[in-house]
């Protein structure tokens, strides 16, 4: 079995006040983000989280690696392994290292 909570935030700082709640049963965190992840909210909260001296024990961004084709949405997150499938599978693989 995996425990986990589902955060949806448009801001670092929304995140950072949730963060800040539950950070001692927090082990990881995984964002997700159909743009480019290195420049995105998943680099963002690392940052923020680094300023304050937070970070838990593993932190995984998953998001856009390369320029997309077009077509289909599920098509699209599909390709960048971002589907609800690659987010399930990615989460359990993660929390079954922490």
């Amino acid at each position: 079995n995996v425990l986990a909570e589902g955060v949806i935030v448009s801001s670092a700082k929304r995140f950072a006040q949730t963060w800040y709640t539950t950070k001692e049963k927090t082990k990881a965190i995984i964002t997700v983000e159909d743009h480019a992840a290195i420049s995105g909210f998943g680099a963002m909260l690392v940052f923020d989280l680094a300023q304050k001296g937070i970070l838990p024990k593993k932190v995984h961004v998953m998001g856009v690696t390369q320029y997309e084709r077009s077509g289909e949405p599920h098509e699209l997150y599909v390709h960048a392994g971002i589907s609800a499938k690659s987010i399930a599978s990615t989460t359990q693989r993660v929390l079954q290292k922490v």
